[in-house]
């Protein structure tokens, strides 16, 4: 469980849009730019980091606001 209020700029929660195709109840989780825009050149060089040891500084910003590890949702 990740609480949202603990993440660090320029990283935000979005929720998705049901209405869009968009699954009810999930939360995207992207860096923005100063206007609140998904900053897609900096998801870009974090979605090219998968893997790397040390982590990206989003994915260890992701990290510091896991609240409780392994839950899952009931059926």
């Amino acid at each position: 469980m990740i609480d949202l209020t603990l993440l660090k700029p320029p990283l935000r929660g979005i929720p998705d849009d049901p209405a869009a195709g968009g699954t009810p109840g999930h939360v995207a989780i992207v860096p923005v730019d100063a206007n609140g825009a998904v900053d897609q050149q900096l998801l870009d060089e974090w979605a090219a980091s998968r893997g790397q040891n040390p982590p990206h500084l989003l994915t260890q910003n992701v990290m510091d606001a896991v609240v409780q590890a392994d839950v899952r949702q009931q059926p």
